[in-house]
């Protein structure tokens, strides 16, 4: 009887070891934490759908559900695409706000943008691309504030000048 038992817990555990999620790797066996699947001790992977059961925004802070903490860490976001799954989104956050690099792909896996970011502010360069892979501009930005000069272009490539020409008045003839 005592084997018995102690054999159908076992053959119950392994059932339920099998039943991983596609994503899982380098779990903790036991936890108290969330049950957001940890790629490494600070980079969680989790699919779009996931997102909202594992992480929240609070008083504009991210934060892992159950967690009095602000977040700190990577988020790696998997979609399905046509293809098959692919990372949408890669972020980096420290204390709750972006922090570093942050980047999103379209699913055909081109890259969408690239963005730096310092204390949830952008700072530094952010990069845009077309669809098809065709850059969509390059801009500069300090806490936030876009300055310097920026690139622009067409999603074939070309450039579009955007320096802004002052638009004088016109001379009038008064006679």
């Amino acid at each position: 009887m005592k084997y018995s038992l102690l054999l159908s817990s076992f053959a119950l555990l392994l059932l339920f070891a099998s039943c991983q999620n596609s994503y899982q790797q380098n779990v903790p066996a036991v936890s108290n934490q969330s049950p957001v699947i940890g790629v490494s001790n600070d980079v969680f992977q989790v699919t779009a759908q996931e997102y909202e059961n594992y992480f929240e925004s609070r008083y504009g802070l991210l934060y892992q559900k159950f967690n009095d903490r602000p977040f700190s860490g990577r988020i790696l976001t998997i979609e399905q695409g046509a293809g098959g799954d692919y990372i949408s989104s890669d972020e980096s956050w420290a204390k709750g706000k972006k922090d570093g690099l942050s980047a999103r792909w379209f699913s055909n896996g081109m890259k969408m943008y690239e963005r730096n970011y310092s204390e949830g502010r952008w700072h530094g360069t952010v990069t845009r691309w077309w669809p098809n892979g065709q850059k969509m501009y390059v801009r500069a930005y300090t806490n936030g504030t876009r300055h310097g000069k920026e690139a622009t272009w067409r999603s074939d490539g070309s450039p579009i000048n955007t320096a802004v020409q002052p638009v004088l008045p016109r001379k009038r003839n008064i006679s």
